[in-house]
């Protein structure tokens, strides 16, 4: 009897160790592809995440391996590769899907798509998960950019502006640069 208990807690306490290590394994994982987006590397990040995180069988029961998913499609969306964005986020929300910003930038690329129903959809998703007001009139303003709405899509990007996160103005500010372009461009 004593024999089968050393044994059976030996089996516990290797299972354990080996998950430690995997969990360990998985977040240097994370961090490299994470400097890799932080650093504009957008393709390397989308690679080295194929090659090294979502493709590999013991990180899917990591509890944010959806954030994996989320940080490929955000590179994605950087590259401007809508489709396999959306792609990315709606594997992200399935395996989170309590995340408001998953289902933002999810509507983000179905309205580059032009996708403007689904977008919608997600707009409310990422409402009833309590997104903040700023990350709201992004993607308001990302979905009235798709309809042709310039008005509109000037005012949420300009609410989107005075967020304390520095991404959600990044982006803002981005897109107001681009329709202010687009706008010159028509006039001169």
């Amino acid at each position: 009897l004593l024999v089968l208990l050393l044994f059976v807690g030996s089996v516990i306490t290797a299972i354990y160790g080996w998950r430690g290590l995997v969990r360990e394994e998985f977040e240097a994982h994370m961090e490299q592809a994470t400097d890799y987006y932080e650093q504009n590397a957008y393709q390397e990040a989308v690679d080295y995440l194929e090659d090294h995180v979502t493709g590999i069988g013991r990180y899917q029961n990591q509890p944010d391996f959806g954030s994996a998913w989320y940080l490929m499609g955000s590179s994605f969306l950087e590259l401007d590769e809508n489709e396999e964005a959306a792609n990315a986020f709606r594997s992200a929300i399935f395996l989170d899907s309590s995340k408001p910003e998953y289902y933002r930038d999810y509507g983000i690329a179905l309205a580059r798509l032009g996708d403007l129903a689904q977008a919608e959809e997600a707009l409310k998703q990422a409402e009833a998960k309590g997104l903040a007001t700023h990350g709201i009139a992004l993607l308001e303003g990302e979905i009235a950019l798709a309809r042709g709405d310039s008005q509109a899509a000037v005012e949420s990007f300009s609410t989107a502006l005075e967020a304390d996160d520095a991404s959600i103005r990044l982006r803002a500010a981005l897109e107001l640069d681009g329709i202010y372009e687009d706008t010159q461009e028509n006039q001169g």
